[in-house]
C-alpha cells in the first residue's frame, strides 16, 4: 500500500512543481506490507502488587505437540484473552522513520522527489519442538487443574524438579528434553509453574491468548527458561501498562545511533536494534520505542464504546435467526472481517447446527448463518426439504447462547479495553537476545518522571541546489555529509547512549555518541514528510514450545 503525506498540503502527489518549490521541500513513500510470522506478544498491566499478563501464542505443528510452560511467582487466575488486543497495540505505536530533504535557499526549483518509503523489517520468530522427559515418581506437586477457552492447564507446585517433570510426563503436558537446566533456577519453595496443552478435540487454529493475573511486586520474562528453545537474535516486544513509562530495571536501556540507520528504506532497523543492544554489557538492554498515554489505542477495541450492543438485548432475542443478525450487525467478527470466527460458529452449532447436507449443495457454514433468516424460512425449507434431511432443528435458547457468545468474543475484548482505560501510560519496548545472552530474567518497573517517546521517528536530508546531499539531522545531531562515508558510518557505535533508567529520577548514562563533526541540534523538521511505518519482528517467546510426535 502507498501512502503519501505533507505538512503543506493534504497529499504531496497533489502539488504542482511550483508549488513544491514554494514548499520547499518534497517527498514521497512507499510501504511494504508486514510479513505475517509466528512467534508471541505479551502485554503487562500493573495495579498495586497485581500484575495482569496476556499473552498472544503462535505454534505451527500438530494440536498434540503443543505444550507452553511458564514459572509465576503465585497462583494465577486464568481465563482467555483476544488476539485484538495485540492488533491495535502494535499498529497504534509501531515506530515509523521519517525522511524529509530540504533544498538550500534560493534555488530555481522544479519539483524534485525523493523515494524514501520504508520498507517492512521482520525478524522472524519460528515455533520449536515441544518434547518430554522420564523421571521417578514422587509427591504431586498439583495445586489445580481447570480449563480456560480451548485450554486445560495446571499449577504445579516449584518445590521439587523430579516431582514436576514427572508429572508432567504422565499427565501429556510436554516440555523440552533439554530443559532441566533451564527449569532448574525457577525450582523452589513457594514457587508455582502454569502448564497449557490444547483440550481434546481442540486445533491450533484455537489458540487463543492467555490472561493471567497473580501477585507480584513487578513483571517479569523468564528468559533463562526460554534460551532452552530460543532462536538466534530472537525478538523480544513487550508492551508495559502502569503509572509511568515502562522501564527495564535490571537491564541497560539503549538509543540507537540514527546516524547509521538506512532512513531512504529503514531496511536495517532491526539489524541496528541488535548491534547496539550487543554493545551494552552482557547484551543485556532494551529500546523504547513508544512512550506516551493509551490513548493511542483505547476506543479501537469497542468503537468508542458502542460495539456489542447490550448482553441483555442480545439474551432477549427472541429467534435464532435475530441472534445470528445481532451478532454480525455489533461486531462480534474480528476486526476488519466481516465473518464469524471457527470458534464462534462452533458455540452456534451447538444450538442451531449447519445442517450436514448443505456443503454438498455447496453452502458454507458461514453461508448459512449469515443467510439464516432465508435458510430457516419455511418458504426455503418446503422448497428444499432433501437439503434439511437428517437435520434435527434448532433448540434455540437465547441466554445461554448469549452467555456462550459473550465469553467467547465480548468479554475478553472489553476486559482489554477496560485496561487499557486503567492506566495512564503505555510503553512498547523491544530487545534481541540469543540463547547464550539469556542469562538474567528481565524485571519491569514504571518512572514516571521520564519523558515520552514517540513512535514516529523524523531526520532531515538538506541538499545543495544541484541535490546534491549536504547534511542530514537525525538522533539530536545534524552532521555533514562528508563525514558520513561508508568507512565512517561503519566505525560508529550502534548505540548513540547507553544508560540505566530507574523508578526514580532521570536516567543515569553510561555511555553516549559525541562526535566531534557532529553538531548537536533537535531532530529536523520540513514541510513535506513520507511517513514509512516499520514493522518490526515480534515475538517475546515467554512460552518454551516444542514439537513432539506422541508414540
Amino acid at each position: 500500500m502507498n501512502k503519501i503525506f505533507a505538512a503543506c498540503a493534504v497529499t504531496a502527489v497533489a502539488l504542482s512543481p511550483l508549488e513544491a518549490a514554494a514548499c520547499g521541500c518534497f517527498a514521497s513513500s512507499t510501504t511494504v506490507d508486514p510479513v505475517i510470522q509466528a512467534g508471541e506478544r505479551i502485554a503487562f498491566a500493573t495495579t498495586g502488587n497485581t500484575v495482569t499478563a496476556s499473552v498472544q501464542i503462535s505454534f505451527q505443528g500438530d494440536a498434540k505437540d503443543f505444550g507452553w510452560i511458564l514459572p509465576v511467582p503465585g497462583v494465577p487466575t486464568v481465563k482467555v484473552g483476544s488476539d485484538e488486543l495485540f492488533e491495535v497495540l502494535d499498529t497504534s505505536t509501531r515506530p515509523s522513520f521519517t525522511l524529509t530533504t530540504t533544498p538550500q535557499a534560493n534555488c530555481q526549483r522544479s519539483g524534485p522527489t525523493l523515494g524514501c518509503g520504508a520498507r517492512a523489517v521482520n525478524l522472524a520468530v519460528g515455533s520449536v519442538d515441544l518434547g518430554g522427559q522420564d523421571a521417578g515418581a514422587g509427591p504431586s506437586p498439583l495445586v489445580l487443574r481447570d480449563t480456560a477457552g480451548p485450554y486445560d492447564y495446571a499449577v504445579l507446585k516449584a518445590d521439587s524438579l523430579a516431582d514436576l517433570t514427572a508429572w508432567l510426563d504422565a499427565n501429556r503436558f510436554f516440555v523440552p528434553g533439554a530443559s532441566d537446566a533451564a527449569l532448574a533456577p525457577y525450582i523452589r519453595p513457594g514457587g508455582y509453574f502454569l502448564v497449557l496443552k490444547l483440550r481434546s478435540g481442540k486445533t491450533v487454529g484455537d489458540l487463543r491468548p492467555v490472561v493471567l493475573d497473580y501477585t507480584s511486586d513487578y513483571p517479569m520474562i523468564p528468559l533463562v527458561l526460554t534460551s532452552a528453545t530460543a532462536v538466534p537474535n530472537m525478538g523480544i516486544e513487550v508492551f508495559l501498562l502502569g503509572a509511568g513509562r515502562g522501564v527495564p530495571r535490571n537491564f541497560h536501556h539503549v538509543e540507537v545511533n540514527q546516524l547509521k540507520l538506512d532512513w531512504s528504506t529503514g531496511a536495517n532497523y532491526g539489524a541496528l536494534v541488535t548491534a547496539a543492544v550487543a554493545e551494552a554489557p552482557k547484551k543485556h538492554a532494551f529500546v523504547t520505542e513508544y512512550a506516551g498515554p493509551p490513548t493511542v489505542a483505547t476506543g479501537q477495541l469497542t468503537q468508542g464504546g458502542f460495539r456489542f450492543g447490550s448482553k441483555a438485548t442480545l439474551s432477549a432475542l427472541p429467534t435464532a435467526a435475530d441472534f445470528v443478525e445481532y451478532l454480525y450487525g455489533h461486531g462480534f467478527a474480528p476486526r476488519g472481517t466481516t465473518e464469524l470466527s471457527a470458534s464462534v460458529l462452533s458455540i452456534l452449532e451447538q444450538q442451531i447446527p449447519y445442517p450436514p447436507l448443505f456443503d454438498a449443495r455447496g453452502i458454507t457454514p458461514q453461508q448459512f448463518y449469515a443467510s439464516l433468516r432465508l435458510y430457516l424460512s419455511d418458504s426455503y425449507r418446503t422448497a428444499r426439504a432433501d437439503d434439511f434431511a437428517g437435520w434435527p432443528g434448532t433448540s434455540y435458547d437465547g441466554p445461554t447462547l448469549a452467555d456462550a457468545v459473550w465469553a467467547e468474543v465480548a468479554q475478553p475484548i472489553l476486559d482489554a479495553e477496560a485496561m487499557l482505560e486503567a492506566h495512564p501510560r503505555l510503553t512498547r519496548l523491544f530487545t534481541t537476545l540469543s540463547p547464550e545472552d539469556m542469562t538474567e530474567d528481565p524485571v519491569f518497573a514504571f518512572n514516571a518522571t521520564l519523558p515520552d517517546v514517540a513512535a514516529a521517528r523524523t531526520s532531515t536530508r538538506a541538499t545543495s541546489c544541484d541535490s546534491t546531499p549536504s547534511t542530514l539531522t537525525a538522533g539530536g545531531y545534524t552532521a555533514p555529509d562528508t563525514e558520513l562515508t561508508a568507512e565512517k558510518v561503519a566505525a560508529m557505535p550502534n548505540a548513540s547512549r547507553i544508560e540505566v533508567l530507574s523508578e526514580d529520577g532521570p536516567a543515569q548514562v553510561v555511555s553516549e555518541y559525541q562526535p566531534d563533526w557532529a553538531k548537536k541540534s533537535p531532530t529536523g523538521g520540513g514541510c513535506a514528510v513520507t511517513d514509512g511505518a516499520i514493522m518490526i519482528g515480534l515475538g517475546a517467546l515467554w512460552l518454551v514450545l516444542r514439537r513432539r510426535t506422541v508414540a
